[in-house]
């Protein structure tokens, strides 16, 4: 997608987020993103671009099927975008789209740009059919450390977390289909990860939670999400979401919006920290595939798992974006075709370091060799 195309699909700016293959029915497949629409206005919301998915899309048309609401001042309040498309089992599965909220409104209603203002967490929305939109359960995952808004020594309000930190969420059930893992990035003061290459208390590092796919499709639409448990020293214990009043493990103590402590998953490599993981399933090759940013160069790497939590080192699978430009939001999806043949294509935006204006989708067809 050219940033003509971009534009005439009705997109300011974005792709601002990964682009998920949302196939919507049977034989049509949709690319859904977040950008800013310019028929609503300022603000970043989720956009589908469809109805079949060709990277070159002769004519594409942009609408929107989500957006931050700003009646009231939780995780989502200036921005809501940036997630996966899950399908309940069933011939009648609900549609989820797990998504990434900033706030950046201060207790004075004050907006403060920059990504070390504000707070930030993961929500859960249900395909409404009927109004042709995503209708928000709740946020599910809360970072961390805490969210509480704080002057610092110039009088400026802080918190103790950073908008962009829970990235883009992307969820893939197991083998099983018991359990349905959530990928993103989080960020704790626990001391235990202040030792060279897991420096999280100072950055974000990936976590991941889990919720039985039972509860979370029976639970969604009703506007109370299933619980879910984020991975902390080898087991499924922390909540992903604390009550207000109640206590994380340690020395954060939960208010509305924060969640628990987190283990990370793979090590932060040093000034190669890895950002926006998303973990695809390949049926064919019995195999879990985890792609991700590594900065400074903006290399996407892939790492190679069987249970969803040892993970392979990383192996650079598309260099770094020509000078001037940076590769955003990696996101590899799996097309099965009529055959039964697995096809494989990589999106991801490069997008000019000096403006979104000038953001391109670019796509990939990739080739993995068997790894059994």
């Amino acid at each position: 997608m050219t940033n003509a195309q971009r534009r005439a699909a009705g997109i300011r700016n974005g792709p601002d987020s990964i682009v998920d293959v949302w196939r919507s029915e049977p034989g049509r497949l949709q690319l859904i993103f977040s950008g800013s629409h310019l028929e609503q206005g300022r603000g970043t919301m989720v956009v589908r671009v469809g109805p079949d998915l060709k990277i070159d899309l002769a004519a594409p048309r942009a609408t929107v099927v989500l957006q931050a609401d700003r009646r009231s001042p939780g995780f989502d309040y200036d921005y809501a975008g940036g997630g996966d498309v899950f399908t309940c089992p069933g011939a009648n599965g609900k549609t989820l789209y797990f998504y990434h909220g900033e706030n950046h409104t201060d207790p004075t209603g004050r907006y403060i740009r920059g990504p070390k203002n504000g707070w930030t967490g993961i929500g859960m929305a249900t395909w409404n059919a009927r109004a042709g939109r995503f209708a928000k359960d709740g946020q599910i995952i809360g970072m961390a450390v805490d969210n509480t808004w704080r002057k610092d020594k110039n009088g400026r309000y802080k918190t103790l977390q950073g908008p962009p930190i829970s990235g883009n969420p992307n969820v893939v059930p197991d083998r099983s289909g018991e359990y349905l893992y959530l990928y993103y990035t989080d960020r704790t003061d626990d001391p235990a990860y202040e030792a060279k290459g897991q420096d999280c208390d100072k950055r974000a590092c990936t976590a991941v939670a889990r919720a039985a796919v039972s509860q979370v499709c029976s639970a969604a639409g009703t506007g109370s999400p299933a619980p879910w448990f984020k991975y902390y020293k080898g087991a499924f214990t922390q909540p992903g979401l604390l009550g207000s009043g109640s206590k994380a493990v340690g020395k954060t103590a939960g208010s509305a919006g924060v969640g628990g402590r987190y283990t990370p998953i793979v090590d932060r490599f040093e000034n190669r920290g890895e950002t926006t993981p998303n973990v695809t399933w390949l049926p064919r090759q019995d195999l879990y595939v985890m792609t991700a940013l590594r900065r400074p160069e903006r290399d996407i790497a892939v790492r190679y798992s069987r249970d969803l939590l040892a993970w392979t080192d990383p192996e650079v699978l598309i260099g770094p974006a020509p000078k001037g430009y940076t590769n955003k939001y990696p996101r590899l999806n799996v097309i099965a075709g009529a055959d039964g043949a697995e096809r494989y294509m990589m999106l991801w935006t490069v997008k000019a370091e000096a403006s979104w204006e000038d953001a391109e989708l670019r796509g990939q067809a990739v080739r993995f060799a068997s790894r059994r």
